[in-house]
């Protein structure tokens, strides 16, 4: 490669290390949200706890790795997925290099601006550490150092558990090129940790006993086969992926055109393209399938990146062939680029917003360091030991979960402090809200409910619920505060109709917005939680799906809305023109702002046809 082209690639790298050092420091939260926690935990307290560079979850080489970064901060933590991210493009130019490939610097471009790259390169996530040894490894075998290639990726279900399905095509290309005696060392990082694990486990198979994924059914459900296929553009950005789709067609066409399975292009062909669509077909099938422990998280995707980053650059090689002027080919290289280069920043509020959950949790942190009183927590939500800079392996300050799901209160001793999360709570930690509700010895003590509700995963309102174990618990009782009804008279005008004696407001003849509650919320004197619920009785006249009319209930300061929630008024073609209720029931923070006004109305969006009786909202406090 030339001198300039090297000082290029170096002059383009280091702007990525600076951008990522910008935002890394800059950002008020983490990509991948309570897993960036647990990994940065795991491999800051290894030293202090040896074990945990065992742990399976935290995956031994990632923690092994990190953990020297991880001693002086999260913040040089995800710096170690920076530097990481960038020896892996480094890599991925050898592998260029070796197969003949015309290079530019598009594949930088389609690597680093990436948008699943781009944010995981900024995290405590293990993708970019195997996107490394991934390209580490192929780089050894297409540079006739086979032992060392099938060495190196052994390794690499220790930094992502996925990374065997990987080992077939390996274990093919070893075959083709008749070195069969490295094909054993394959074994070679399963028996190492094996080995030095077996002291802690006393487990010779602890590497597989100590799974955590379970190839069962998952608690997280399952999705469509083509997912991963629909989320594509969040993954690798429009530019990239319309060369990537361009470079599998001609490489594909390339291949079977002259198909010679012992020639260097087509081992190319085979680990580059089959390793790439091998790992993308699994995660696909795990995820429609439901098992594996899948979640669907397209980030998964981002470790076979520069992978499909080759095959990017093949397609646009394909395509620049056909541009005979110089120029042309300058400026459409120019165009690419900077196109690729935006496209993290148009998907994303970089650096990093703190997320509605973050928020919460990073308020009852808050609350928790104000008691004059220090407990013993239980938790779920791995971002509150980190907000509270707790040792989360320390069982006598903290400790994640409890044993006894039914009646938590059996797991914990008198005074201590158990804080529910709606997320982590109810899937990971098994627990309900309703269990620590009935528990006879858990006292609720204070919540923290976001001003506009949203639902986490299993369709849960979020909230954060703060509980003591006491020896008397004082059962909570609602306190009627308000109770207003609308009923709808003359002052309607034009659009009230008389229908069976009864007076009803017609939402025909073009109405939007329909008179509605106003409630200043000066009047509401609860001292920690409200329990909203609206409810509006309705005849439609014509079919209704989502979205087309709703109930609205928003909270308003200076005519803006601060908490706007809403709730779709459905029909179908069995229940037109009978009467239907529909409920939005809603839980906040009785810590108003001043000026806050309630406001609860029906939206026809659509200018459906419908009849309104009357709507009511009534108000209790807790």
């Amino acid at each position: 490669m030339k001198i300039n082209a090297n000082k290029s690639i170096l002059l383009v790298l280091s702007g990525i290390f600076i951008l990522q050092l910008v935002l890394i420091f800059n950002s008020m939260d983490y990509y991948g949200g309570a897993d960036n926690i647990t990994h940065f935990r795991t491999a800051r307290y290894a030293f202090k706890y040896p074990w945990l560079f065992l742990d399976a979850w935290g995956k031994p080489v990632y923690t092994a790795l990190v953990s020297p970064f991880a001693l002086f901060g999260i913040q040089f933590a995800r710096l170690f997925n920076v530097v990481v991210g960038l020896a892996t493009i480094v890599f991925t130019i050898k592998i260029i290099r070796l197969s003949n490939e015309k290079f530019n610097l598009l594949p930088i471009a389609f690597i680093a601006f990436s948008p699943m790259y781009f944010l995981l390169m900024q995290s405590c996530l293990t993708e970019i550490l195997f996107s490394l040894v991934l390209v580490l490894s192929f780089w050894l075998f297409f540079s006739e150092k086979y032992y060392w290639a099938a060495l190196v990726l052994s390794f690499i279900p220790f930094v992502r558990t996925e990374g065997i399905v990987i080992f077939p095509l390996l274990v093919v290309a070893l075959i083709l090129t008749k070195k069969y005696w490295a094909i054993p060392f394959l074994l070679f990082g399963s028996l190492f940790y094996s080995l030095i694990g077996y002291p802690h486990y006393h487990d010779w198979l602890w590497i597989i006993h100590q799974m955590p994924y379970s190839m069962g059914d998952s608690l997280y459900g399952s999705g469509s086969l083509f997912h991963f296929i629909v989320e594509s553009p969040k993954i690798f950005g429009e530019p990239f992926l319309l060369f990537l789709i361009i470079g599998l067609l001609v490489w594909t066409f390339k291949i079977l055109k002259s198909f010679k399975p012992t020639e260097k292009s087509f081992l190319f062909y085979f680990l580059i393209a089959g390793s790439f669509v091998t790992f993308f077909a699994a995660h696909s099938y795990v995820w429609w399938k439901g098992t594996g422990g899948s979640l669907g998280l397209i980030r998964v995707i981002a470790g076979v990146v520069p992978l499909a980053a080759i095959i990017g650059l093949i397609g646009f090689n394909a395509v620049l062939s056909r541009i005979k002027n110089t120029t042309f080919q300058v400026v459409l290289i120019v165009v690419v680029f900077a196109a690729q280069l935006v496209v993290p920043f148009a998907q994303h509020h970089l650096p990093l917003p703190l997320e509605r959950p973050q928020a919460l949790m990073l308020e009852t942190s808050k609350y928790l360091k104000s008691l004059d009183k220090p407990s013993k927590i239980y938790y779920f939500d791995p971002y509150l030991v980190q907000y509270l800079n707790l040792d989360p392996y320390d069982i006598s300050l903290s400790n994640w979960g409890v044993a006894d799901k039914t009646q938590p209160s059996n797991t914990m001793n008198f005074g201590d402090l158990m804080v529910w999360d709606a997320h982590f709570g109810p899937n990971e930690g098994g627990v309900m809200l309703e269990n620590l509700k009935n528990d006879p010895y858990l006292q609720h003590i204070k919540s923290f409910l976001p001003t506009e509700s949203f639902q986490v995963l299993g369709g849960y309102d979020y909230g954060i619920y703060i509980f003591r174990k006491v020896q008397q618990k004082v059962f909570e009782e609602k306190k009627p505060l308000l109770v207003r009804e609308l009923q709808y008279s003359e002052s309607t005008g034009g659009n009230l109709i008389v229908k069976d004696g009864k007076k009803l407001l017609n939402m025909e003849a073009g109405m939007e917005y329909s008179p509605g509650i106003q409630v200043p919320l000066s009047q509401i004197q609860a001292q920690d939680l409200v329990e909203i619920s609206a409810t509006v009785r309705y005849s439609p006249q014509e079919k209704l799906v989502n979205n087309e009319v709703l109930l609205v209930l928003s909270i308003d300061v200076d005519h803006k809305p601060i908490s706007y929630n809403t709730k779709n008024l459905n029909s179908n073609s069995a229940n037109l023109q009978e009467w239907n209720e529909t409920t939005l029931p809603l839980r906040l923070n009785a810590n108003f702002p001043q000026g806050a006004v309630l406001n609860l109305y029906v939206w026809n969006k659509d200018k459906k046809k419908l009849l309104l009786e009357n709507m009511k909202v009534t108000i209790n406090g807790l």
